[in-house]
């Protein structure tokens, strides 16, 4: 993968051929966007400039714009619109209109105050990016355009530093690692095959100085964490409530002291034990919040009712941007208001607010967890079987939020029109099947990101025939926020090709086929074989990267089950709650103490 030059660099780094009232108008568009942060300001602003380029495009083929309509104009110049009676001169190519039309889309919505959801920055961006496209298009491929070379300026600054050796390339104050690994080592130029990759990505704090490392903490984002606790009938045991109490206990003691946290109850209702407050207050006050959970009305109360608890989260938690908001439910029984927890977490995303859930026990119903929250940021669902390692994981998750870099992660993945998308997976940190690719486009939110942490989403595509020596298959971006600023870093993705004769050269990849077979069998659910793979296939990816052996064993289990090895009766009930959860990674602990999951 080659590093590209980020948007901004692009928009600065635009060569004097390009007409100056354009140049001009995109800069001024990028100090709207980075300097006041006005989405929708930029988004405006693209209609004018759309129209001036739609107007060179027509002029340059000796025909006059239709009118000021930005939608006639791309008719014209592209395919027509035979219910418009609009004859198109087939003069903008496919991929190219789409993009206007996006740009021109947007620009209505922000126009007419009408979008169903708030335009963010990150929809400027895209519709910015969107437009370079179709200006690089113009001058360097339109048949009847000037030809230009290039449209930037060159030389090293025009592209972030790297990658080193070890694929890391250093953007602002992080260094960013983004890298496809394909399921061959080449494909045959003279074929159409099938083509998988695995696209990894992971951010970690850039070196402060010569040589010296990054404080531990170091980051350019806070965290606004919540729990939403479980305190309903079942929780009035000695290794639930007691155990649950020290699990606070040691995390609020373990939280960076510039995040903040709040805390909520729920069982028959929600009782707000503590509003969102600086994690060094919250720290003071240890003894007091945990009298006030004691002393709740709601405890042992006979129902479990969260959407309470994530109308307290949502409500109370700061509107206020830059910080990373995740609330984490803990909950150890079956859920008596799914429905009404619909409508509450429907507020969580448009307000970019994670949602992560934690069973405690063997008795809670991971499925219905998954099912609630899996479409949501965060999404994830884990299990804490043995009750006595709350304590433990709740300190892990106070450490994970000290280990954010960045807010309002962002990948985004351009197919070339020559690529026939098929289907997509998110991997890592949860497996997700997104399904069919479309519009040549996959946008994926991703919330905080966290240092130390490998992300991954996987694809599936044809390749054309290419007896070249690699076809590019997609543009994939990665943005994030860090503090005030934006970053992003963009990359080709190119398959290798080979030709006739060396067979040698094409050869499978077997971690990309273990992440296959997992994935794969998520879209085939009826398939017993396909369910075997897929099991195999996820504990040979758990023993390598170190995940809970309570997991390791659960999935050997499973897989004499479907293999007619062992009894087809009904696994316990810790054995479907591993299997039906998400993966967490494994904490050995100091010497001498037990292990506990992270």
């Amino acid at each position: 993968m080659t590093p590209s030059p980020s948007l901004d660099e692009r928009i600065t780094g635009l060569v004097e051929d390009v007409r100056p009232d354009l140049r001009r108008e995109l800069q001024s568009l990028l100090r709207t966007l980075r300097d006041a942060g006005n989405a929708i300001g930029v988004l405006l602003g693209m209609s004018r400039v759309s129209l001036r380029l739609v107007g060179d495009i027509l002029d340059r083929a000796g025909h006059k714009r239709p009118s000021d309509n930005l939608y006639d104009c791309i008719a014209v110049a592209a395919r027509g619109d035979p219910k418009k009676k609009i004859k198109g001169l087939r003069l903008l190519p496919d991929e190219m209109a789409s993009y206007l039309h996006t740009m021109r889309t947007f620009s209505n919505k922000a126009d007419h105050d009408a979008e169903r959801v708030a335009l963010r920055p990150s929809h400027a961006e895209n519709a910015l990016d969107q437009f370079l496209h179709v200006l690089e298009w113009f001058y360097c491929e339109y048949e009847r355009g000037p030809r230009l070379p290039t449209i930037y300026r060159g030389g090293p600054a025009a592209a972030p530093q790297g990658p080193d050796a070890g694929g890391w390339s250093v953007v602002g104050d992080l260094k960013v690692r983004l890298q496809a690994l394909f399921d061959q080592t080449a494909y045959p130029g003279d074929e159409d095959p099938v083509c998988r990759f695995l696209l990894e990505w992971e951010l970690s704090p850039q070196a402060r100085g010569a040589g010296a490392a990054s404080p531990p903490g170091t980051r350019g984002v806070s965290a606004d964490v919540f729990l939403v606790l479980d305190v309903s009938g079942s929780m009035d045991q000695p290794d639930r409530y007691p155990l649950l109490r020290q699990a606070v206990e040691q995390f609020l003691r373990t939280l960076a002291p510039d995040d903040r946290v709040g805390i909520a109850l729920f069982s028959t209702d929600a009782d707000l034990i503590l509003a969102p407050t600086a994690a060094g207050g919250a720290q003071d006050q240890t003894d007091a919040i945990l009298q006030r959970m004691d002393l709740s009305h709601l405890k042992f109360a006979g129902a479990t009712r969260l959407a309470p608890g994530l109308r307290a989260a949502l409500a109370t938690l700061p509107q206020t941007g830059g910080s990373v908001q995740r609330v984490y439910v803990l909950t150890d029984g079956e859920l008596h208001d799914p429905e009404e927890c619909q409508k509450a977490l429907a507020g969580f995303r448009p307000r970019k607010v994670e949602v992560h859930a934690y069973g405690f026990g063997t008795e809670f119903d991971a499925a219905a967890l998954k099912r609630l929250i899996s479409d949501q940021l965060g999404g994830s669902v884990k299990p804490i079987c043995d009750t006595k390692d709350v304590v433990r994981t709740f300190a892990h998750i106070a450490e994970v939020n000290r280990r954010l870099v960045a807010s309002e992660g962002l990948l985004t993945l351009e197919f070339g029109p020559q690529i026939a998308c098929g289907d997509a997976w998110a991997f890592r940190p949860q497996e997700r099947h997104l399904g069919p690719i479309k519009n040549r486009r996959l946008v994926r939110e991703l919330g905080g990101l966290e240092a130390h942490r490998v992300y991954g989403a996987f694809v599936e595509v044809r390749l054309p025939v290419d007896a070249g020596p690699a076809t590019s298959v997609a543009r994939a971006r990665l943005a994030w926020g860090s503090g005030e600023a934006r970053g992003e870093y963009t990359a080709q993705v190119e398959a290798p090709r080979v030709g006739r004769g060396r067979p040698g050269a094409v050869q499978s990849v077997p971690r990309v086929a273990q992440v296959y077979s997992l994935l794969d069998a998520m879209r085939r659910e009826a398939d017993p074989s396909a369910q075997v793979a897929g099991l195999k296939a996820r504990r040979e990816l758990a023993v390598l990267e170190g995940r809970d052996p309570a997991l390791l064993a659960a999935l050997d289990q499973q897989i004499d089950v479907l293999e007619g090895k062992t009894s087809a009766a009904p696994l316990d009930e810790e054995v479907q709650q591993y299997l039906a959860s998400d993966e967490q990674t494994w904490d050995p602990g100091p010497p001498g103490e037990k292990a506990a999951p992270g």
